[in-house]
């Protein structure tokens, strides 16, 4: 409804505008009136007072002045009045910056670790972007708040790589403050990749011994399309949907896992661990030779009590879909770190522990291998069904320090910026473009650096 238009009142002044209208017995006389007062208010841009007119009210006013300055006193945008309510306040993307701090306060770790690292050493210079550039997926220029495209890998893991163009394009144009000028690469590729010489760069995940490396939300929090998991808050919606129809007590106290074996050890290992226990839905798929009950949307995971989450070639991109559902999710120790793993609590004896994680067996005397991750799987589990109190206190600390707040779209995009804004500060240049940069909106389109005009 437009300002100061009031419905039912301009409904009231044209029935009364229609009766004085209304012909009277004599259809010659009608006419004639009709035809006068249709020349009047032609003449007349808006009627006398005499005359009813039904939407004075929201006639738009003319500027008295299109190139005055702005008055220095009014602020440009009021956050609280300009971001109307969510009912999912996990949604909100447009927070400011120190809105953001306030709402995530322990999100930002692993930013401020690597800006930590790198002002150590100097901080990260156009020699360091050139070096990892060749490795790269894409590399992106943000200059007065605008996003260019300067180079892009056609070597891309599926889309990937357009997902994580798209996420960053998302946090800048949701911002209500001007962003940072910046310059930087990015991989995603399952498993960062970094040399003997430290690059800078950013990644889906990073193991201990690589420090240099800056984690960046993966793909899979924008979209992951091609096994028709959908967008993250698709995932969110229907997890949360699944969830508001069915109680606790509904879910199967069950611990389940599907998952190819990727000719890894460590799923091999999940499935002897799992076998023959009456609380074990755990099962090797074959994507060529599918079984009933092997292919389970994300949101009928949250029909378990137990999900499983289990490493591939690199880190595994599942674990913030199975933190969507009100369960316990189980691992064991995990050897490669996403931007919000120090989050996960996995303490048995912590009054916020919100996952479960598989301690490893100790190291047999003598023995060269590797300790089994899944060995105390079965112990771990047999002392979870006996104490279903503690079981519930986990699922409530993951759904509501996880689900609802940590691992939600307005994180990530907090998440997003924060990371930028850090960065910035370890910049040794200054970010310049020519004209050889792509604007994202065309790069969006065309999907490329370099083409031909048509």
């Amino acid at each position: 409804m437009l300002p100061g238009y009031n419905t039912h009142k301009n409904r009231r002044r044209l029935a009364i505008y229609t009766d004085k209208l209304r012909p009277s017995a004599s259809f010659i006389t009608g006419i004639t009136v009709a035809s006068v007062l249709f020349t009047f208010l032609s003449i007349f841009p808006r009627a006398p007072p005499s005359i009813p007119y039904a939407f004075e009210e929201f006639q738009p006013e003319k500027p008295d002045c299109l190139s005055c300055g702005l008055d220095p006193t009014v602020a440009l945008i009021d956050s609280q009045s300009y971001i109307q309510p969510y009912e999912d306040p996990g949604m909100n993307k447009h927070l400011t910056e120190s809105q953001c701090l306030n709402q995530y306060p322990g999100l930002f770790y692993e930013a401020e670790r690597a800006l930590a690292y790198w002002s150590e050493r100097g901080g990260i210079t156009l020699k360091h972007l050139d070096k990892a550039s060749e490795k790269a997926h894409g590399r992106v220029v943000i200059h007065n708040n605008r996003m260019f495209v300067k180079e892009f890998s056609h070597n891309d893991v599926n889309t990937r790589a357009l997902a994580t163009f798209a996420a960053i394009h998302e946090a800048l144009l949701t911002s209500t403050e001007a962003f940072p000028n910046v310059e930087f690469t990015f991989q995603v590729q399952d498993a960062g990749d970094s040399e003997d010489e430290p690059i800078p760069t950013l990644v889906l995940d990073r193991t201990a011994d690589q420090p240099e490396l800056w984690l960046m939300p993966d793909f899979g929090f924008w979209s992951w399309p091609e096994p028709k998991v959908g967008s993250f808050g698709e995932v969110r919606d229907k997890a949360g949907k699944w969830e508001s129809k069915h109680s606790w007590s509904e879910k199967l106290p069950k611990l389940f896992w599907r998952g190819a074996s990727l000719d890894r050890e460590i799923r091999k290992q999940l499935i002897n661990a799992a076998n023959g226990y009456a609380w074990s839905d755990v099962k090797m798929m074959d994507w060529g030779n599918i079984q009933p009950g092997d292919l389970l949307t994300m949101e009928e995971h949250c029909g378990y009590q137990f999900l499983v989450h289990v490493e591939g070639v690199a880190y595994s991109g599942r674990l913030k879909y199975l933190l969507q559902c009100h369960s316990v999710s189980v691992m064991h120790e995990l050897k490669f770190i996403q931007h919000f793993h120090h989050l996960l609590d996995g303490n048995s004896t912590s009054a916020d522990q919100n996952v479960v994680v598989v301690p490893l067996p100790e190291r047999r005397p003598g023995s060269e291998t590797d300790p089994n991750p899944w060995e105390r799987l079965p112990e771990v589990m047999e002392q979870l069904k006996k104490n279903p109190d503690r079981v519930k206190r986990i699922a409530d600390n993951s759904w509501e320090g996880l689900r609802s707040r940590y691992l939600t779209p307005s994180a990530t995009v907090c998440y997003w910026r924060r990371l930028l804004s850090l960065w910035s500060q370890a910049q040794a240049f200054t970010v310049k473009v020519d004209d050889s940069y792509i604007p994202y909106e065309s790069f969006m389109l065309m999907r490329t650096v370099d083409w031909q005009a048509h």
